[in-house]
């Protein structure tokens, strides 16, 4: 999973039944078929773009369903107080992501899943059957600011309960003020740091 600017990018290896239970229910435009090295065959994979899903997309987006003129006696909830009028709080934090995400929003009946899942903004994903997930990009970045992964670290393991706790410690700094965010994540420059509660809640989600 490559966490970009404007895009999440998802790919993962599928197994051959679950390729030809995709073409049955019509989920094949998922389904890419790649040629092995040293003419060892061919592997599908289940690959996805979420264009506009992206983290500095997300940001734009979350800044124009929150707009402060049209809801003057409500914060926006990710962000710290005195940044617009904002005031971070996780849980409604958490709320905006998943309706920004639009997690509701189905993919199809129970019938044509086809033993996959919806994810997010009307998306399938197919069966992963305990495939290693490596995160990439912005999902890597944040944790490093977020003083989980080491510095000067190349690589890291990390659980989903990673994003949520550094998630909530960025929340709790940020309803503390630019100061509290500073004194809680010194290796942030304040730009950064301002928007890291909203950034670890929607990596988290």
């Amino acid at each position: 999973m490559d966490m970009r600017s404007v895009s999440l990018q998802v790919a993962h290896f599928m197994h051959d039944r679950d390729v030809q239970r995709a073409k049955r229910h019509r989920r094949g435009s998922y389904v890419r078929q790649l040629r092995l090295p040293y003419q060892s065959g061919t592997a599908h994979i289940y690959r996805h773009s979420y264009l506009g899903y992206g983290l500095l997309e997300a940001r734009s987006r979350t800044l124009k369903t929150w707009p402060e003129a049209s809801r003057p006696n409500d914060a926006h909830p990710c962000l710290v107080p005195g940044f617009h009028g904002f005031a971070a709080n996780l849980t409604a934090c958490m709320e905006m992501v998943q309706v920004l995400l639009g997690l509701n929003t189905s993919c199809g009946s129970a019938h044509s899943l086809a033993q996959g899942r919806c994810t997010f903004a009307g998306a399938w994903d197919a069966p992963w059957r305990g495939h290693r997930v490596v995160l990439l990009s912005y999902f890597f970045d944040r944790l490093l600011h977020a003083g989980v992964v080491p510095p000067n670290a190349s690589e890291a393991s990390a659980t989903p309960g990673d994003f949520d706790a550094a998630a909530a410690l960025a929340c709790a700094a940020a309803s503390g003020g630019a100061g509290s965010l500073s004194k809680a994540f010194p290796e942030a420059t304040p730009g950064l740091a301002e928007w890291l509660c909203f950034d670890l809640a929607y990596l988290a989600v």
